[in-house]
């Protein structure tokens, strides 16, 4: 299960989770693992090897294109998403 929060800002509507939701889910489903397993590796490079983002390989970085992904989807057509950003986790 792939569960979302939306952090910082102000807050959309239903609409805006499940398109955030929806792009997410196409990455993440395109390499064909589990979300449990993507999500440890994010975690694993994050924790372990303190890795930034944009430092992140395989699995890790599936899992924050399918973040970065689901933040731009869920503020998509707003005037000012006021730094609105959605945090995956499995």
């Amino acid at each position: 299960m792939l569960n979302l929060t939306v952090c910082h800002g102000r807050f959309g509507d239903e609409a805006d989770l499940t398109r955030a939701r929806k792009a997410a889910e196409e990455i993440l489903d395109g390499c064909g693992v589990p979300y449990p397993t993507i999500y440890e590796d994010y975690l694993f490079q994050w924790r372990k090897l303190d890795r930034m983002p944009d430092q992140m390989d395989g699995l890790a970085k599936v899992w924050h294109d399918a973040s970065t992904a689901a933040s731009f989807a869920y503020t998509e057509n707003w005037h000012n998403p006021d730094e609105v950003w959605v945090d995956l986790s499995a």
